[in-house]
């Protein structure tokens, strides 16, 4: 007779577990992505080693059923009543615990620093502060044009590596725009080789070639200083130049140029001049909705905790940028003197270009 019981209190026993389980199947496959990767199995392993060995003492230590009640009833009946809350409390656990996905779209900006099919330092500096929100982030990279249609027609939550007032004067977007906290700061500087002079005036440049990228808003200001401005369609294609000798120097960004030197020409000394052009703060803005406000606010904490420590850093010098270049990417807040009018500062004391093209620039 007991033998003919055993299987059925088995079966008994692990039930609760296989529910759950399968209740956790079901809720992975629903596309808010709830996250049960390591909750359900932890919980069934759990719940099936307790139903194992609780027939193993029923079954081989205590044949008779009364002696087992009266040496560890309380102790089974305590462990029944837990299965069988988990059974009707873990499938509302679980969809509570929701992670915040976002589908964002960001721009090419050259080798090494963010291009599809390749690991940058833009797109790694991204994925490191959303996982740690815990946000999930689908990072799209496409040529600018593409990158700035498919934000506006709300193709993707939200734009990566712009700050809301060039994503308004880029886009028709409207008013109705969510910024989050800067990542850090990209400035625009003249760039020579180790053994030409270091510029610190802009009459320096007075009758030497320096690129630009096409659509610069330097441009102007560099030619009224009688500068031999040459325009070209990349960043790439200006470091290229420099290194062959065919230019004096070119106007880039930190801490760009250092990834883009460690990709084209490892070992390349330059030297970087103290004259910011322009800066922009590279955050990510997004459509305001619940599910952006929700996740914004917990990149706005990684960013907050995240920024200027050493695992941030590490990110930056892995790809190439010297302990120079750390400094400059640490001042968030300096009052650097920027060269007008080609800047201005905004109500939140940050630094902001009001070109409508500053993101062809990089």
């Amino acid at each position: 007779m007991q033998n003919q019981k055993t299987p059925r209190i088995i079966t008994a026993n692990i039930r609760p577990g296989i529910f759950i389980y399968m209740a956790a199947i079901a809720g992975e496959g629903h596309e808010e992505k709830i996250i049960t990767e390591n909750l359900t199995p932890a919980f069934f392993i759990c719940i099936l080693i307790y139903s194992l060995y609780l027939n193993l003492v029923k079954v081989v230590c205590f044949p008779d059923r009364k002696i087992l009640w009266e040496s560890y009833g309380r102790l089974f009946l305590a462990f029944r009543i837990f299965s069988i809350i988990s059974l009707f409390f873990m499938p509302f656990s679980l969809t509570m615990v929701k992670a915040e996905e976002l589908s964002v779209v960001t721009i090419q900006l050259g080798p090494g620093l963010q291009e599809p099919g390749e690991i940058g330092l833009y797109d790694t500096i991204f994925n490191a502060v959303t996982e740690k929100a815990q946000v999930h982030g689908n990072l799209q990279i496409h040529p600018l044009s593409r990158a700035l249609r498919i934000f506006e027609e709300k193709k993707a939550s939200c734009f990566w590596t712009a700050d809301e007032k060039l994503a308004k004067q880029l886009t028709n977007v409207g008013d109705d725009l969510l910024e989050g906290l800067p990542f850090l700061k990209a400035r625009q500087r003249i760039v020579t080789l180790e053994g030409q002079p270091v510029i610190i005036s802009v009459s320096q440049l007075s009758g030497k070639n320096v690129a630009v990228t096409r659509g610069s808003n330097i441009r102007d200001l560099l030619e009224n200083a009688d500068v031999n401005v040459i325009a070209v369609p990349e960043q790439e294609h200006k470091v290229r130049m420099l290194l062959r000798g065919r230019l004096d120097a070119i106007l880039t960004w930190t801490p760009d140029i250092y990834v883009i030197l460690e990709k084209l020409a490892p070992g390349t000394k330059i030297n970087v001049s103290p004259l910011v052009f322009t800066t922009t703060q590279v955050r990510l803005v997004c459509h305001k909705s619940p599910e952006t406000v929700s996740a914004m606010k917990k990149i706005d904490q990684a960013i907050a905790s995240y920024r200027g420590s050493q695992n941030f850093l590490d990110i930056f010098r892995k790809f190439g940028v010297p302990e120079g270049g750390l400094d400059d990417i640490t001042l968030l807040n300096s009052q650097e003197e920027i060269l007008r009018p080609y800047a201005t500062r905004s109500t939140q004391e940050h630094i902001v270009v009001p070109a409508s093209n500053d993101l062809q620039l990089r």
